[in-house]
């Protein structure tokens, strides 16, 4: 009777014991290391779209996902709690050193418990972390499918569409071939939603390629508009006629845009004496010092204006970098988004100033 007593105790000690387990947090289990797929798991299929999203930075900035269309994106979930994130996030910050001159943009978004950011930037801070880290909550997790293991990375092209994703701990070497099979794409739908925008809202959008000068026959006069310069000047687009205009819709955040900057601070030192004006446009709102400060960095001394809502919606903004070239006759020559090919845009431009 007394060994029956005991072992009824000790199933009810055990299965009271498996009741707890299963009644956990599911979020708070270490993901498991599991194979990077080239199909989503989590309800997403190859070619989808990714859920576009607006967070707050941990310097105080709004991020939206869809602004960094034109650039491949490694979209990473993690927590400071998550031991697998701890290993994977030392490999991600060399992996953004490397490739963010390439036009890479990795972001992560950090699932912490609300109040948690001084945590969190304690912790990006011990492992020189450098990319955009955003507050995350459970509205953003759920577009992701609910984000139950950590870390979870998403490979985003060009286009916005989610190409692969990373459930569990992945290996650098196989983090780094993702990010060069994104690259390798050139990416085609910015452009494609822009000739669809010209043929049923403006007249003064390019439906050709952009990767080639559009037919002197088929151009189209650009958009005129008035905007103010950092320096309190006005900048009217029609005033520049008879010279070849780069116009250049661009971010102090974005990564393309620094891989592009340098290049037109030497397009404009060359041409310039040659007919060559340059127009910077920031499009994402950052204050005239912020964009002073990385000016004066970058050498940039052709002028730059803080963009609007409206203007964005006039040259069909909707990533960045975007890159227009206009000729002499104020009409668009090249309409480019995403990094251009350094040579063969200055081949363009060359051709345009003859």
């Amino acid at each position: 009777m007394k060994k029956r007593w005991l072992q009824f105790v000790l199933v009810s000690f055990v299965a009271l014991g498996l009741v707890w387990f299963l009644s956990r947090d599911g979020s708070r289990i270490p993901a498991r290391s599991v194979p990077m797929e080239s199909s989503v798991k989590v309800g997403f299929k190859v070619g989808e779209s990714a859920p576009d999203f607006e967070l707050r930075s941990l310097d105080g900035r709004m991020m939206q996902l869809s602004n960094l269309r034109g650039n491949p994106v490694l979209l990473n979930f993690w927590a400071t709690w998550c031991a697998p994130c701890q290993l994977e996030m030392p490999w991600l910050a060399e992996l953004d050193q490397q490739y963010r001159p390439q036009g890479v943009e990795i972001v992560g978004v950090s699932l912490d418990d609300l109040g948690g950011e001084q945590a969190v930037n304690k912790f990006i801070a011990e492992r020189g972390v450098r990319y955009p880290i955003l507050i995350g909550n459970s509205s953003v997790a759920d577009l992701y499918g609910g984000v139950r293991f950590m870390p979870q990375s998403f490979f985003i092209d060009r286009d916005g569409k989610i190409v692969k994703i990373s459930l569990g701990l992945a290996g650098k070497h196989d983090l780094e071939e993702a990010l060069k099979s994104l690259m390798q794409n050139p990416g085609t739908g910015p452009l494609e939603d822009r000739i669809t925008a010209h043929a049923t809202t403006s007249p003064n959008v390019p439906k050709e390629s952009a990767y080639a000068l559009i037919p002197a026959g088929s151009r189209v006069a650009a958009p005129d508009f008035t905007v103010t310069d950092l320096s309190g000047g006005t900048i009217t687009l029609s005033q520049f006629k008879g010279k070849v205009v780069l116009l250049d819709f661009w971010a102090v955040y974005c990564g393309g845009c620094k891989v592009e900057i340098p290049w037109y601070v030497a397009f404009d030192r060359s041409y310039r004496d040659k007919g060559l004006a340059l127009i910077g446009i920031d499009m994402y709102g950052e204050s005239p010092k912020v964009v002073e400060t990385f000016m004066e960095k970058t050498h940039m001394n052709y002028r730059v204006a803080i963009g609007n809502d409206e203007l964005g919606e006039r040259f069909h903004v909707e990533g960045m970098p975007l890159t227009l070239l206009i000729d002499r006759s104020g009409r668009v020559a090249l309409s480019h988004a995403g990094i251009v090919n350094k040579t063969q845009f200055e081949r363009d431009i060359q051709e345009l100033l003859q």
